[in-house]
């Protein structure tokens, strides 16, 4: 299983988009951890919503001060029930299939870490990454 970890900080302009795409993913074996960085809008509101309609599947932590993003992570690592570490920030979407393909890969191939393209969209123009090209990288285990 693959726990997706999102920390989120004042984050109600994008959650709903966010948790839209994790509700539409094709296979659904994964657990979300929403680590709430000390929110003073209506983030924590919305993510308790979402928790009522997915118990067995969302985790809430509240920071009581906050931590930043990597203190967040790091949180979610400590509750977090999966075999693979998904990080997903507030603002990200993922595609319908994405939790699909990593589980494919992951039930296919012995690795440690995986890196996968992303893509930027800003005032509704794409941008491929710059960080990794569009191929999928593996980081396998050394033996």
């Amino acid at each position: 299983m693959i726990s997706i970890i999102i920390p989120t900080h004042n984050s109600e302009r994008f959650l709903l988009n966010t948790i839209k795409s994790l509700q539409m993913q094709t296979d659904q074996n994964f657990e979300i951890v929403f680590v709430d960085d000390n929110s003073n809008d209506s983030t924590l509101h919305l993510i308790k919503e979402f928790k009522l309609k997915n118990k067995e599947k969302v985790q809430i932590l509240a920071s009581p001060q906050n931590i930043g993003p990597g203190g967040a992570r790091n949180l979610g690592i400590k509750s977090a029930k999966g075999e693979f570490i998904l990080f997903l920030d507030s603002d990200d979407t993922l595609t319908s299939n994405a939790i699909e393909k990593l589980n494919k890969i992951i039930a296919t191939k012995p690795i440690d870490c995986l890196f996968f393209d992303a893509l930027s969209v800003k005032n509704k123009k794409k941008h491929t990454s710059k960080l990794f090209p569009l191929k999928m990288k593996l980081s396998s285990p050394r033996r």
